[in-house]
């Protein structure tokens, strides 16, 4: 928007801008926490008046239970290898979906500009925010957590396989001369295919806010949540710490042969390690039985 951000310090770090708008968000996300959540740790809570400082450390906490012994639970192991799953699918089509606007329509692409590229990206954000406002809390309330976990894993097979698609539409609505020009109609149905992609990508996301309700419902007591849910984010964050590489490593291999059914392999791999994904999801619902 070089109307109302034509500034030099912003043409020579075009990055600021938008760093700065993030960094803001999580400073004031931090000041929040600070000042407005309420400590859950019983020995770092402000006595109310008239309670005795007995009353808080008289009783001796329960031991929490080893690492061991929690990855011994198969509901527990269920959660840490599709919350692994999850991150690695979720991380991989984060990267991939820019490099597929970005890329060349007969590289499998769609030509989009940046500005573009942030448009289709505002598009996540604003279906991310509904589903998570207007759906969650009634989804949560009407059905069982476990399937609507197994539900959401499942969608992501199909946001894999709808951008060829969209690409296929892109090339429909290409000539020989113009290669990554779209016409009108056909770049009405590519918006069109970019906001259903984006909205089952972010239905697939819910998964993330079940698994944590997930994880909390399956520790085995107060005494063993934190150590529940740290090995439940170190499998999500092991994955995030790959995923991005392996993505965009294995688009660049498929976007450079020179084969044209080459160009989608990534797309076989993605919807293969989807599917894989969901193997483990569905062993969470096993697992809660057998707990």
């Amino acid at each position: 928007m070089p109307r109302w951000f034509d500034y030099d310090i912003l043409k020579e770090y075009p990055y600021l801008l938008p760093c700065l708008m993030a960094g803001s968000v999580a400073a004031i996300g931090a000041v929040l926490g600070y000042f407005c959540l309420e400590e859950t740790l019983p020995s770092k809570r402000p006595r109310r008046h008239g309670e005795s400082p007995s009353h808080v450390f008289d009783e001796k906490p329960p031991e929490a239970p080893s690492i061991r012994y929690l990855l011994s639970i198969p509901v527990i192991r269920a959660l840490c290898l599709s919350g692994c799953a999850l991150s690695f699918i979720n991380t991989a089509f984060d990267v991939i979906f820019v490099l597929f606007c970005y890329s060349p329509i007969r590289s499998g692409g769609l030509a989009f500009t940046a500005s573009e590229i942030g448009y289709s990206l505002a598009t996540s954000g604003t279906a991310a925010a509904s589903l998570q406002l207007f759906f969650m809390p009634y989804l949560l309330r009407r059905f069982d957590h476990a399937n609507m976990y197994n539900f959401c894993m499942a969608i992501w097979p199909y946001c894999y396989l709808c951008l060829p698609i969209v690409n296929l539409v892109a090339r429909m609505g290409t000539t020989e001369e113009a290669p990554n020009v779209i016409d009108p109609a056909a770049k009405t149905l590519v918006w069109i295919g970019i906001g259903v992609v984006m909205t089952l990508a972010r239905s697939a996301g819910l998964a993330f806010s079940v698994s944590m309700i997930l994880v909390k419902d399956s520790a085995p007591d107060s005494s063993s949540l934190g150590a529940t849910n740290g090995l439940a984010q170190f499998a999500m964050c092991f994955a995030r710490a790959f995923s991005p590489a392996f993505a965009s490593s294995i688009f660049a291999l498929s976007a450079g042969s020179s084969f044209v059914v080459m160009r989608y392999f990534w797309v076989v791999v993605m919807i293969g390690i989807s599917l894989f994904g969901t193997t483990f999801s569905r062993k969470i619902a096993e697992g809660r039985h057998l707990s």
